[in-house]
């Protein structure tokens, strides 16, 4: 049946998509006619948050919406979606997501279940940004090399938010393409290692959950321009000062620390 928008090129219809959200967009032109159908379906450009959504129009969406449509995803195993992210893999494999740009992983607490995620995008092409948040994972050595092997595979990653930097230390090739990188618990003897494998590092910040102990770094990429550590522990200025020492490109440093901070 003719309507008025069979009158709109698809380039117009897809900005005016741009501003709708995924479950407004679908309800409100899904099944119109197979002109409007097709022109929805090659958009792809959806951007899906499940954090916090009721069961209902979690299901709704997965439902009506093809995995090609989808440029970034937020999943949460959080207290009000539990199980939602294995829930999600079973109804829609990453492998699928073809136009994916950003994921965010928040509360996930299988370390099986993230490596078979994070191998559905192994040598994705478009991936830019990964967040996978749970400070409470354990996540083994073997399953720790399966991620960073993952992680090296993407050629396009440049902003990656991790939760421990044990598993980082895992790297055997570089991260090209990283510009931006938050670890949430993170050890400064860790860091050390993690910096070989990000030479192009721009922004870092970093949550200092353990006592950090002493520690000298000899190396700090280079281009390092924004710097943020946050301490739960003692720190002492004279380490934090060889630190800076080596971030000649440095613009931006903010040090926050909720234990005692030693002077030299």
């Amino acid at each position: 049946m003719p309507c008025m928008l069979d009158y709109f090129p698809m380039e117009v219809l897809h900005m005016v998509f741009d501003y709708l959200k995924p479950n407004d967009l679908l309800h409100g032109f899904i099944e119109i006619n197979s002109y409007i159908d097709t022109i929805l379906h090659s958009y792809s450009r959806i951007r899906l948050n499940f954090k916090s959504m009721n069961k209902s129009t979690f299901y709704y969406i997965c439902e009506h919406i093809y995995p090609n449509q989808i440029q970034s995803l937020v999943l949460a195993d959080d207290e009000h979606t539990p199980g939602q992210i294995k829930l999600f893999m079973s109804l829609l494999p990453l492998i699928q997501f073809i136009n994916l740009q950003s994921i965010n992983i928040i509360q996930i607490d299988n370390a099986n279940l993230l490596c078979l995620m994070l191998s559905h995008l192994e040598n994705h092409p478009q991936i830019q940004s990964l967040i996978v948040y749970n400070y409470h994972i354990e996540i083994s050595k073997k399953y720790s090399r399966s991620i960073t092997e993952t992680l090296a595979s993407l050629p396009s990653l440049k902003y990656l938010t991790f939760m421990k930097s044990s598993t980082l230390t895992t790297l055997k090739q570089p991260l090209l393409k990283l510009t931006h990188l938050t670890i949430r618990s993170c050890r400064f003897n860790d860091l050390k290692i993690i910096f070989q494998w990000v030479p192009n590092l721009l922004y870092l910040k970093i949550l200092v959950s353990y006592d950090a102990g002493a520690f000298i770094f000899d190396y700090i990429p280079s281009n390092l321009n924004s710097l943020i550590i946050e301490s739960k522990h003692w720190t002492s200025f004279n380490q934090v000062e060889n630190f800076l020492s080596l971030t000649k490109s440095l613009k931006r440093f903010i040090f926050e620390t909720s234990g005692e901070l030693a002077l030299p």
